[in-house]
């Protein structure tokens, strides 16, 4: 099985199924989810209904008629926004015994371990399943890594800004500076952005602190992990690059 929560963040416009690269051309398949049977997806072309499909059925069948968003398969369940309401619902990989999670309205989640989630609400608060974590921020991109969720704090420029999932004692959140990510991802270790002040260019800023690195000067976006390479589309193709930075090729 292949998850990737950040890419899901980033659209899951691509992911990985049976060892080859499955690649969006933005028209239909958002949010990609693999398991050893079946993508899951969002159909962006017309219902937004969720749908999976295989080699045996290469057109996709619709497994649930809701208008999705957000869909991140976790252990046996799919989780997602009901763009109707907009409440996180999941559902099993069938599509059947849907249930609703959050009654708040929600514009975006994150689940980065089993039954763990980070969620920003609709009225501006940032929120998992223990309670509030940060009230009025109004969190975006949001992006969890090294014990810590990274977000764009909409009360404060859109600043980068984290916080300790487990904070020990007062702590209050802290901006990194002044970075306007347009797109969060990470490989647990480092966080990869691109910066809206800087032309949208990446880096790569280690979880524990310091300086973030140039990795790549390319005006860029949907940012992507697989396996140790960094997707992303500079406006008009996909690129790849090394997540150590380097020359970014074509895909």
């Amino acid at each position: 099985m292949y998850e990737s929560h950040g890419n899901i963040a980033n659209g899951g416009l691509i992911t990985k199924f049976w060892h080859k690269e499955v690649v969006s051309d933005f028209n239909k398949l958002w949010f990609m989810n693999t398991d050893d049977e079946f993508v899951y997806y969002s159909d962006g072309m017309n219902s937004h209904y969720l749908c999976r499909y295989n080699e045996n059925d290469p057109e996709g069948s619709v497994i649930l008629k809701k208008p999705c968003t957000n869909v991140t398969l976790s252990g046996d369940w799919l989780y997602y926004i009901n763009e109707t309401d907009h409440r996180i619902y999941r559902c099993l990989r069938s599509g059947r015994s849907e249930s609703l999670l959050m009654r708040e309205e929600t514009s975006e989640f994150v689940i980065y371990a089993k039954d763990e989630m980070v969620y920003a609400t609709d009225a501006g608060d940032l929120k998992g399943f223990a309670g509030t974590l940060a009230e009025g921020v109004r969190p975006s991109k949001l992006c969890v890594a090294g014990g810590k969720v990274f977000y764009a704090d909409g009360s404060n420029n859109n600043f980068l800004t984290f916080m300790n999932l487990n904070p020990e004692g007062s702590f209050r959140e802290q901006c990194v500076g002044d970075i306007i990510p347009t797109y969060i991802n990470s490989d647990g270790q480092y966080i990869y952005f691109t910066d809206a002040l800087k032309g949208n260019a990446i880096f790569r800023l280690h979880t524990n602190g310091g300086n973030p690195l140039k990795i790549c000067g390319e005006s860029s976006g949907y940012l992507h992990i697989i396996d140790d390479r960094l997707f992303f589309w500079n406006g008009s193709a996909w690129k790849q690059i090394s997540l150590e930075g380097g020359v970014a090729k074509e895909v």
